[in-house]
């Protein structure tokens, strides 16, 4: 079987969301790189999250790849409307290797204005999925707020 962060990695690149919804575990979550506080939850949401990102980014190409236990970090770019888009990309994953969450960090300012630009559109054609990425989340036993995530080592 493959690993599932290189299969989400494949999946990206290819603008394949069935594949990268495949990868997700159960409760997996996106932090907004966008907007601070906003987490996208749902699977359905996740889906059509997913769509409109990789319908707008053209090039996309992951350069690197470190693992410690179960965090993940790559680094990637790709463009958007044009200009450069930079990403540091954290995933962790579960005890199975599934993808449980991702927070995306973009720069250069230039390249995430675009990105936000033309993600607007997409995403308010759907307002219930930015109200729940809105809503504050009931955390899991562990990651209460102010609580200090642990990760078990391989």
């Amino acid at each position: 079987m493959d690993d599932p962060v290189e299969t989400y990695l494949r999946a990206t690149v290819h603008a394949d969301v069935p594949a990268l919804l495949g990868t997700l575990a159960p409760g997996a979550s996106l932090s907004s790189p966008l907007v601070g506080g906003a987490v996208f939850r749902e699977p359905e949401d996740l889906g059509i999250l997913f769509g409109a990102v990789y319908e707008i980014l053209r090039d996309l190409r992951w350069e690197e790849h470190y693992r410690d236990g179960r965090m993940h970090t790559v680094l990637g770019r790709a463009r958007v409307l044009g200009a450069e888009l930079h990403d540091a990309m954290l995933l962790e994953t579960d005890a199975d290797g599934r993808v449980l969450t991702i927070r995306p960090h973009l720069r250069p300012w230039t390249g995430l204005s675009a990105f936000a630009i033309a993600l607007a559109p997409r995403l308010t054609r759907h307002p219930g999925v930015l109200r729940r990425a809105g809503r504050a989340p009931t955390a899991p036993p562990g990651r209460e707020k102010g609580a200090i995530p642990t990760q078990d080592r391989d």
